[in-house]
């Protein structure tokens, strides 16, 4: 091929690169409460998008609950999660060449937690009690991202339908360690942030040799690592932290053992990043002598009280705004950040039969879990492939200078093909942040409960500054509990599922309904 038809390839890729047409996502026809149309698109999407199926399952899923449609949510659920614990995900080759959305998504953790999270409560709002329970201890699980329990869960709303999860199954002991768990969510977050701030505090105040600059970063990241591993509801911050030093030589002799590890993450004497976590560890301990346990008593102690009270018999779980979403930053996008959305809802009021009964307050912040990892702040970066990127461009520059000022045609023609060779490699490799992400989630969880006389009745959830969604016809046995699932914007679904274990009552199918 001649020199100039290889520049001309180049650029053909750039134009290529830079022209491909990006599908409708469904997601701003959602929240205009145009639901058919974004159903159509997500329908779509699901045969054009296969790398993205579990993507759209839970934007459907999440529409279809919002329709009344419990059983349909539940099925693309089921096919999502299946799909999001699949971890032989399709196009890692792409993936690493082309732009990191070519991968199969699976979502983050907290994506994957939350999918888990709502099959357990369409499970639980039918009455499938014995299917529910898996769903949310997976979700516990999901939450902390790894399956080497680096990370500690801390999410209170898995804990507390959990909880509810065990009492309808007449496991009254088990229900109250889970409440227990997720009273202690807050205190562990607390905790995470004391020891995090005194190893940071110790950290800035190391002084490294100069050829241990490396070491001193390693022993830091290893401590980090096991923060939220080591930390509990009840420990004070100074036994949290020598929770995490142990975890911090756990994994520093782990990585010794591996020949893998030992090249690419210790370079050297692990003796010597041993030396930097005791050195770390006892500045961050000076700091945290004496500051004792983190809170006296849990923010969601009114909450949890309010919901484990086994005489009310209206359960309202509320999804409050627009939930968190993904956007690039960095010079090639290669930083995955997350956004908050703003919204008009700021709370939700419930009344039956027009007359107010209480306020649903919040177990859930969707954008923390976003935005954290076991109580700590943390972003994504695909910072090898954009390191990639900028030399492949940068020797391309320096190919095409030297052919301007070749003397022989046979350096020119030779630096002419380096430089398009160099050039159609950094088109090619995308370094971009995986930015698709689960928009559709609410931004908040809440919930209510309340006792309802027996009968039919009407139950509003009044949303300040974003409407109402009503409920008519709700059924209340005096026994039973009604589930109502209210989403701000309009829609929800309610169901009456009678206990099978808890009050020895026969199986029945469950009255279900929509909202408005």
């Amino acid at each position: 091929m001649r020199p100039k038809a290889l520049v001309f390839a180049a650029c053909a890729c750039a134009l290529l690169a830079g022209c491909a047409a990006q599908r409708p996502s469904g997601v701003p026809e959602f929240y205009n409460g145009n639901l058919a149309a974004a159903r159509r698109i997500y329908q779509e999407n699901l045969a054009a998008e296969p790398s993205s199926r579990a993507l759209y399952l839970v934007r459907l899923a999440t529409l279809e609950l919002d329709s009344g449609d419990i059983q349909a949510a539940r099925g693309d659920f089921i096919d999502a999660v299946r799909i999001m614990q699949d971890f032989k995900a399709s196009g890692e080759f792409k993936a690493v060449i082309g732009e990191e959305a070519a991968k199969e998504y699976k979502g983050d953790p907290y994506e994957q937690m939350m999918a888990l999270w709502y099959l357990g409560l369409t499970d639980y709002m039918l009455g499938e009690y014995n299917k529910a329970l898996p769903s949310f201890k997976s979700a516990a699980l999901a939450d902390g991202g790894t399956t080497d329990e680096r990370y500690r869960s801390d999410a209170a709303s898995v804990f507390i339908m959990m909880a509810k999860t065990y009492h309808a199954m007449g496991e009254q002991p088990k229900a109250q360690d889970e409440y227990n768990e997720a009273l202690g969510v807050y205190t562990f977050r607390e905790t995470v942030e004391r020891v995090a701030d005194a190893l940071a505090q110790a950290y800035g105040t190391v002084t490294a040799q100069e050829d241990e600059h490396w070491a001193a970063d390693s022993a830091y990241d290893f401590l980090t690592e096991g923060i939220s591993a080591g930390a509990t509801e009840d420990q004070d911050p100074v036994a949290a932290l020598y929770a995490a030093r142990e975890f911090a030589f756990d994994r520093l002799e782990k990585a010794s053992k591996s020949r893998q590890q030992r090249e690419h993450l210790l370079k050297q004497d692990p003796n010597v990043i041993a030396g930097y976590i005791k050195q770390i560890a006892s500045v961050a301990q000076q700091t945290l002598q004496g500051q004792g346990s983190p809170l006296a008593e849990s923010p969601l102690a009114p909450v949890v009280e309010n919901v484990s009270d086994p005489a009310n018999d209206l359960f309202v779980v509320v999804g409050l705004g627009r939930g968190p979403f993904k956007y690039r930053s960095g010079e090639y996008g290669e930083l995955g950040k997350i956004g908050r959305s703003d919204y008009a809802s700021k709370y939700a009021d419930v009344y039956v039969d027009g007359r107010f009964i209480g306020r649903a307050e919040t177990v859930e912040d969707v954008y923390y879990q976003a935005s954290t990892r076991g109580g700590r702040a943390m972003d994504g970066v695909l910072a090898g492939k954009a390191v990639f990127k900028g030399v492949t461009e940068t020797g391309a520059a320096i190919a095409f200078a030297v052919a301007a000022e070749a003397d022989s045609k046979e350096t020119r023609r030779n630096a002419l093909i380096a430089g398009a060779a160099l050039l159609a490699a950094s088109l090619v490799t995308r370094p971009e942040a995986d930015v698709r992400s689960w928009e559709t989630l609410p931004d908040k969880i809440q919930m209510f409960a309340a006792k309802v006389p027996p009968g039919t009745h009407t139950v509003e959830v009044r949303f300040g500054g974003d409407g109402v969604t009503r409920f008519e016809n709700l059924q209340f046995t005096g026994q039973d509990e009604t589930v109502v699932y209210a989403r701000s914007g309009g829609g929800g679904a309610w169901s009456v599922a009678p206990p099978r274990q808890a009050r020895g009552l026969e199986r029945k199918g469950p009255a279900t309904g929509s909202g408005p």
